[in-house]
């Protein structure tokens, strides 16, 4: 559905997810030539480490790496919501990813701490890693016959050494290069000794 206002179109709508939304735009709206970068954001809510992987945002960015157009997934954590900030930084970043050109099927997931330039500490490249807070939830008392569990968010103690959530936590803006393949390649190597056998009626090693 398309966006208008008084200076006319500018953008379009699409009931989906976040990654279907990007995935649409990429088959489907391409101009001649095709998209030259996907920004996906700017997101209410941090993404920074573990996050990442549950991320509609970095999900959305992801599409544009697996269609080979460089990506990058912007998220604003704190209080207050004041995009102005994180989106001119952001005008700023994409300019420089524009002129390097990072190799296809990486997304450069960018974390603000704060939505003021006063607030930030400053710039950090950092590893994929850990979480600022951790999530869970606690049943509480029912309603009826209907089970009731509400949300439990603690702050997190540690954080990984080097990596974005150490610096988010750290007042900066973080910045982490995040690979399409998430393949553990140790692990790929143990599971050819597994001697795995698709018949079920063969135990497993003979």
């Amino acid at each position: 559905m398309p966006i208008s206002d008084e200076n006319g179109t500018w953008g379009h709508c699409v009931e989906a997810t976040p990654a279907d939304a990007a995935m649409v735009a990429l088959e489907g709206m391409a101009p001649e030539g095709g998209f030259d970068l996907v920004v996906s954001g700017i997101n209410a809510g941090a993404n920074t480490g573990d996050f990442g992987h549950m991320s509609g945002t970095v999900g959305a960015a992801m599409m544009g790496a697996y269609y080979g157009v460089p990506a990058v997934a912007v998220s604003l954590g704190g209080q207050e919501m004041d995009f102005g900030y994180p989106a001119a930084f952001t005008a700023r970043f994409v300019e420089q990813v524009q002129e390097r050109a990072p190799p296809p099927g990486v997304v450069l997931s960018v974390n603000f701490p704060a939505g003021r330039e006063d607030a930030v500490a400053g710039v950090a490249a950092g590893r994929m890693g850990g979480s600022y807070v951790r999530f869970g939830y606690e049943e509480v008392e029912p309603e009826g016959e209907v089970r009731v569990f509400r949300p439990r968010v603690t702050p997190a103690d540690t954080h990984p050494a080097g990596s974005d959530t150490e610096a988010f936590v750290a007042g900066m803006i973080t910045i982490a290069p995040l690979r399409f393949d998430r393949t553990d390649e140790e692990i790929l190597r143990e599971l050819a000794s597994w001697e795995l056998d698709h018949r079920l009626g063969v135990p497993p090693g003979s």
